[in-house]
């Protein structure tokens, strides 16, 4: 009994060590770090989801693998992981529920967790959604 208690915390000394990684391990690009005005999607149902003028959601990338969001009245927070060079892992985004989004808004809070990768050009990033399409972000601020 005392052997196999020792040995399972041996295991679970060497899991742990061998689960935690250095984030800069993961070859990721910095460049997402910072606040993105979200310009437009681009997929079929686009004409469905107009973006109303006055309303801008902002979503910033923070560094620690924080994900805010702010729509036209409501405001989200998340958990994201980058992976590899391109790809990034989003946790469905909790938001508050005043009042009064726009369709826009909320579509783009409903498809954060089936974005799979990114690219970034210039202040430019497009989220890409497999099977969808993508959308289309513009820097802020870093």
């Amino acid at each position: 009994m005392k052997n196999s208690i020792s040995l399972l915390a041996i295991y679970v000394v060497i899991a742990l060590f061998v689960s935690c990684s250095n984030d800069n391990d993961c070859n990721c690009s910095e460049d997402i770090y910072g606040k993105w005005e979200v310009e437009e999607f681009m997929s079929v149902e686009s004409v469905l989801y107009a973006k109303k003028d006055g309303f801008n959601p902002i979503v910033e990338f923070k560094e620690d693998g924080i994900l805010k969001l702010n729509l036209d009245k409501n405001s989200c927070g998340s958990d994201f992981e980058l992976n590899g060079k391109t790809g990034i892992n989003i946790i469905g985004a909790i938001c508050t529920r005043m009042c009064c989004d726009s369709d826009f808004s909320n579509k783009f809070a409903l498809l954060l967790p089936q974005i799979e990768t990114y690219e970034i050009e210039g202040d430019k990033m497009k989220l890409n959604i497999p099977g969808w399409g993508w959308i289309v972000l513009e820097r802020i601020s870093d």
